[in-house]
């Protein structure tokens, strides 16, 4: 497996007032994709923050984002395209081997969310329904099902006691965008958490249970998203972002984001103060998923 060095170096920015001067230690690994989705094709790449270094997971002429780490940080499933097939929900060994297809669907199937005891993977699916369904299935692929019939939804996210899930939804279907929806992890009580008529999207839960980020349009009538933060029961909506923001994702210990900015992706702390840039020397999206 070739590893690849950080052609942008990560750049640990001063902590804030008290400790000026100090660096701040980042660990664990990011998981990422990079390329040109539509034409060509991405890769998922892993970032090792300890080490500095970037290891290309995935070698084929495929398209594959969408990257979301396993609890345990040893598999990464994806949304993955190969050859004239339509997206499916891919796994693959964190070096590379192993990759398997999950869902040999016609239809499309993407944004996959691990439970947290890595038993189970939430994803979203158009499969037997005119919009994205949340669906659930065993984490070997086996035993899918919608998980609510009430809310159309994608980007899933599992509460950390894995009892509720959070997606974002467009049920009622509008023009103007959509809203984060919780429902139990058996489908049961579905509610929606906001109420915003421009754009509530890629919901991710805290590891503490205390806080949903989310990237939204709500703020910017002339196009854009910033990230944001949310509580479970809809109150305390906190702007994190003024630049630019998308798909955020929570380090492990919950004391960190990482976001996809203009610039590629930036780690912040939850109340919105930047921690570091990180820099892959490849173009595209950064699709992020921070674990072990």
């Amino acid at each position: 497996m070739k590893v690849y060095t950080l052609t942008a170096t990560l750049t640990a920015l001063a902590l804030a007032a008290g400790a000026a001067g100090a660096s701040t230690k980042l660990h664990g690994r990011i998981a990422s994709a990079a390329g040109p989705l539509e034409p060509g094709r991405s890769n998922i790449y892993v970032f090792d923050l300890a080490t500095q270094r970037v290891t290309r997971v995935t070698h084929d002429r495929g398209v594959h984002f969408d990257p979301t780490l396993s609890p345990d940080g040893r598999r990464i499933a994806f949304r993955s395209r190969i050859g004239a097939e339509d997206y499916e929900v891919r796994v693959v060994n964190r070096d590379g081997t192993g990759m398997r297809n999950l869902t040999r669907n016609p239809a499309m199937d993407y944004a996959p969310a691990w439970s947290p005891d890595g038993a189970k993977i939430a994803f979203a699916s158009e499969r037997r329904f005119r919009l994205p369904h949340v669906w659930i299935m065993n984490a070997d692929g086996s035993h899918a099902h919608v998980l609510t019939r009430a809310y159309s939804g994608e980007y899933p996210s599992w509460s950390p006691d894995g009892k509720r899930i959070v997606f974002a939804s467009n049920i009622p279907v509008t023009d103007t965008g959509f809203e984060l929806v919780v429902v139990n992890a058996d489908g049961t009580n579905a509610r929606r958490l906001t109420r915003n008529d421009v754009y509530d999207m890629g919901p991710a839960w805290s590891p503490d249970g205390k806080w949903i980020a989310f990237y939204s349009g709500r703020d910017l009538p002339n196009g854009g998203h910033d990230v944001y933060v949310v509580r479970p029961d809809g109150s305390d909506v906190r702007r994190l972002t003024h630049g630019g923001g998308e798909l955020p994702a929570w380090s492990p210990d919950g004391r960190y984001i990482v976001y996809a900015a203009p610039s590629g992706l930036v780690v912040i702390r939850p109340d919105g103060s930047e921690v570091a840039r990180l820099g892959t020397g490849t173009s595209g999206p950064n699709f992020a998923s921070w674990g072990r």
